[in-house]
């Protein structure tokens, strides 16, 4: 599997249910890929992503951006559902265990827990 203009890859997050989304900060391009390398869906982002993640239930996948701004959304359509701005350069972000919360290290090098409405 390739970026279809040969751009390098610059993120690359698996679902659980085995889809892959690949990011190319070349392009500011989100595309989503069956296991089996079938395109499925893009999206143009026009913040920079500097980190991704999928839900366990492969229903969301977040995005947090270089702007401070953390994206959710849908994962069969990239559509977005939720913004929510945090005005600092988001480093990286975990979820709970229970995906109820998420934990968003900034770069004031602290530690933001958000409750997401998704």
């Amino acid at each position: 599997m390739q970026h279809p203009q040969q751009a390098a890859i610059s993120i690359v997050a698996v679902s659980s249910l085995g889809h892959i989304a690949m990011y190319s900060s070349e392009d500011l391009t989100l595309r989503l890929y069956t296991v089996n390398g079938r395109h499925l869906v893009s999206s143009h982002s026009p913040e920079r992503i500097g980190c991704i993640h999928i839900s366990k239930s492969a229903s969301i996948i977040v995005c947090g951006n270089e702007d401070g701004t953390i994206v959710f959304r849908r994962l069969h359509d990239l559509r977005v559902v939720q913004r929510v701005q945090l005005r600092q350069r988001i480093r990286c972000m975990t979820p709970s265990a229970d995906e109820k919360l998420l934990l968003v290290a900034v770069e004031d090098n602290s530690v933001v827990i958000i409750a997401p409405d998704v």
